[in-house]
């Protein structure tokens, strides 16, 4: 079984054949500097500097700066991922590093931040992490948004990461108060042996969060 085709859009056959250029099927004729888009119910050229390509206020970023070197202190399923002080550029209020939610209380180090300044905005979350795996080790973490560690709940998908790659995680999150302004990223399951970011990863993690209403 055939089919005939007789036109592509508004564009008819001629001797059988369409004609899919694109000029010919797009409204406008598109510049060296245009990308594709749709506007005005067709398909059209357009300037990117017409586009909404802002990608919002940044109110958290963080990104390591030195070497640290902690020793061999791994992580459980269901703790948050803990950061260093240093490399800190935007942040509301930080949360402290706990033995009962993270890897423990340590000088300089802290397992999420409460964005209470940006109550009822939008915020996009992204993080590339790295940690220290073992031989066969791999870990899968989570953004989470919520009240405090112990009451957090998912904003984004699993991400994983192991001895030969980092995790990139996503997440998004409309903050509706001051008490539930809270994010961090957290252990969703561990394989072998998963240790805090050690000296021999430390470019490889950032934590960036923006407002994005």
């Amino acid at each position: 079984m055939s089919y005939l085709v007789n036109t592509v859009n508004s564009t008819e056959s001629t001797n059988q054949n369409v004609n899919v250029n694109l000029t010919d099927l797009i409204t406008g004729t598109p510049a060296d500097t245009n990308i594709l888009g749709y506007t005005g119910g067709n398909y059209a050229p357009l300037a990117l500097s017409g586009l909404a390509h802002d990608y919002g206020e940044a109110v958290f970023n963080w990104g390591s700066t030195a070497r640290y070197n902690t020793g061999a202190i791994a992580y459980s399923t269901g703790e948050l991922l803990a950061f260093y002080l240093s490399g800190l550029l935007n942040y509301d209020q930080l949360v402290l590093s706990t033995a009962d939610d993270s890897i423990g209380a340590y000088a300089g180090w802290y397992m999420g931040n409460k964005q209470s300044s940006s109550v009822g905005k939008t915020v996009l979350l992204e993080s590339v992490h790295s940690c220290e795996t073992l031989s066969g080790g791999s870990i899968s973490i989570q953004w989470h948004a919520g009240s405090s560690a112990a009451s957090l709940s998912p904003i984004g998908p699993l991400t994983y990461c192991d001895e030969q790659s980092a995790a990139v995680a996503y997440g998004i999150y409309t903050i509706p108060d001051a008490s539930n302004s809270m994010f961090a990223l957290k252990v969703r399951a561990v394989s072998g042996t998963v240790r805090v970011m050690h000296y021999n990863n430390f470019w490889c993690t950032s934590y960036n969060v923006r407002d994005i209403t």
